[in-house]
């Protein structure tokens, strides 16, 4: 089995299980995933290997002057982190 497909089946299964606000990455998901996961902001950026303030950034609101979206790669990430979970 590819990447890809890891990655679809962790999509569904966080769809499955979560019950998202919105389709995809989005800082409200974001924010839901750390609620549902009970992950601070610094957790979830120890876990992916980033910065706070970049965790910071992208759960920030779309039209806030520090709102940066986070990178695909880095959401797919995310989803095999929760697959594991």
């Amino acid at each position: 089995m590819d990447y890809f497909n890891v990655v679809i089946d962790a999509l569904v299964l966080v769809v499955v299980m979560m019950n998202f606000p919105e389709i995809g990455y989005t800082p409200a998901n974001l924010r839901y995933v750390l609620e549902q996961m009970r992950w601070t902001q610094k957790e979830l950026a120890e876990r992916l290997n980033v910065s706070l303030r970049g965790v910071q950034a992208w759960v920030a609101d779309v039209d806030k002057p520090a709102h940066r979206d986070m990178p695909v790669s880095q959401w797919q990430a995310l989803l095999v982190l929760i697959q594991a979970a």
